[in-house]
């Protein structure tokens, strides 16, 4: 199994980023990836440079830009299931 620590990035309340958090990590379990996720809020941090560290990719729940050189996925999906995921989850593979 792989693994990836990823920043999920969005201006949301704590208890909806938990939500969005295992949903990734179920769908990225079913392809074989162990996850860790952490959460920022981008209402209380803009500039994720300083949380690169140790961390793979960006999940951006956002709609603005964020200063980071991590790669940044788009993860709306994650808050409207509906939309599909399985794009998402196939991108974080392709950037392991």
């Amino acid at each position: 199994m792989r693994e990836t620590s990823l920043l999920l990035a969005g201006g949301m309340k704590k208890e909806k980023a938990q939500k969005a958090a295992e949903l990734l990590k179920e769908g990225l379990k079913e392809k074989n990836i162990m996850a860790e996720v952490t959460f920022v809020n981008t209402y209380e941090v803009t500039d994720l440079k300083s949380l690169e560290e140790g961390h793979d990719m960006v999940i951006s729940t956002a709609t603005g830009n964020l200063n980071t050189s991590l790669p940044v996925l788009q993860g709306l999906c994650l808050l409207y299931p509906w939309m599909g995921t399985g794009k998402l989850y196939e991108e974080v593979e392709k950037n392991l």
